[in-house]
């Protein structure tokens, strides 16, 4: 989907969070359930979810941040040297599989010196690769492809964001593992604020203009 304002930025990004968020509370829910066999079923569920909902929305908003940065058109030498390299990308890949010929790596200095004030497209379909696999390392990566300050907001929850993960991929492979009644509830919790949070930081990134170099 096209994004083509702040308003509609902040209405794609909360349409994706509301839905998520709405699911988790109730399976919250199911976690605290009496039951042994709900509240085993809603343990492994909310793992699995919790990651599925936490993955889903850090690709969702971050593409709805770059659909929104490529429909002002900017020039390529306005933009920070993240989303430069984004607007690059691809003839940096060719670049990169070019040993010995010159012709690739004289298209990287052209867009970046000779094209500089040209307007840029960013693909925000296929600029963020979750990989399937939303460890810290990888959601750092996208931090640092979009502008968000992984170090000071987000490194603090590396350890959980890979306990996420493993368990998640734990149970989706078929194990039966069951985890406890409380990291379950701090799975649910953790990507709540997180989904807030995260989504918060985008629009803030999107309103100061953060994508843009400082004069």
């Amino acid at each position: 989907m096209k994004v083509r304002s702040i308003d509609e930025l902040m209405s794609q990004v909360s349409v994706s969070s509301k839905f998520r968020k709405r699911e988790l509370i109730t399976l919250s829910q199911l976690v605290l359930s009496g039951r042994d066999h709900e509240s085993i079923v809603g343990r492994r569920s909310a793992l699995t979810l919790s990651y599925a909902h936490w993955e889903g929305f850090v690709k969702d908003s971050s593409q709805a941040y770059i659909s929104y940065i490529s429909s002002i058109s900017p020039s390529m030498s306005n933009l920070t040297k993240n989303f430069q390299a984004l607007a690059c990308k691809s003839i940096l890949c060719s670049a990169a599989r070019s040993n010995k010929r010159i012709a690739s790596h004289l298209l990287v200095v052209s867009s970046l010196v000779d094209d500089s004030d040209r307007s840029v497209y960013l693909d925000f379909s296929g600029a963020i690769d979750t990989e399937s696999n939303l460890n810290a390392d990888v959601f750092e990566n996208i931090c640092l492809t979009i502008g968000v300050d992984y170090n000071q907001l987000w490194k603090c929850h590396a350890p959980f964001i890979n306990d996420l993960f493993k368990t998640r991929c734990a149970i989706a492979h078929g194990e039966r593992h069951t985890p406890t009644q409380d990291f379950a509830k701090e799975a649910i919790d953790f990507v709540l604020k997180s989904i807030d949070d995260y989504g918060d930081q985008i629009i803030n990134l999107a309103s100061l203009k953060k994508f843009l170099r400082a004069v």
